[in-house]
């Protein structure tokens, strides 16, 4: 674990679990599969070689991955918004609306920069966790958790559950897995899902 100052926490190569805590932390996974959470703070976390989990929305940062099929967690926030890059290279920007008044506009909400995430966990707030997340053309497992979400698998061999609420779940191409839940959901499918 970090302290309250910037940190610099470096992962070995087993299956590690790295908390920044407050301040501008630096976190490396190294291999294995690894667990980073950030903290409060501009954050820089890299998840390595291996299937790595990050928990985000408490700090403005990036998460950086390696090879494996890499997830980051936005269960304890408000409503979010992702759409996730096809180029490792390429920033998929996560905004977070903080307030919950379900709007990306009020200059309340953080933002989390990914590159080379596969899989999503939405928000579990049952009031405000109405997400969007929308996969790239990797293979996506996405969980849009309580609220009226909207998922949507893009290319790629796509795993999707929309959790409780309304939901509004698109498979896109490839062969899909698509999963409703509780709620009044509407899907949205190709002739191989």
């Amino acid at each position: 674990c970090g302290q309250d100052g910037n940190d610099q926490l470096f992962g070995e190569d087993g299956a590690d679990d790295l908390r920044g805590e407050a301040g501008n932390d630096t976190i490396d996974g190294g291999s294995g599969d690894d667990t980073l959470r950030g903290g409060s703070g501009d954050d820089t976390l890299t998840g390595g070689v291996g299937d790595d989990t990050i928990y985000g929305g408490s700090y403005n940062g990036a998460t950086h991955t390696d090879s494996g099929s890499d997830t980051v967690d936005y269960t304890n926030q408000n409503k979010i918004s992702v759409t996730l890059e096809d180029n490792e290279n390429t920033v998929s920007t996560v905004t977070i609306d903080n307030d919950g008044d379900g709007s990306f506009t009020t200059g309340s909400e953080e933002q989390d920069s990914l590159y080379g995430i596969e899989n999503i966990i939405g928000s579990d707030s049952a009031i405000n966790g109405a997400d969007t997340i929308t996969g790239n053309s990797a293979s996506n497992t996405i969980y849009g958790q309580r609220g009226d979400d909207t998922l949507s698998g893009m290319a790629g061999s796509d795993e999707l559950h929309g959790g409780d609420g309304a939901d509004t779940i698109i498979g896109g191409a490839d062969a899909d897995y698509l999963y409703g839940d509780a709620g009044n959901d509407s899907f949205n499918v190709g002739s191989t899902d």
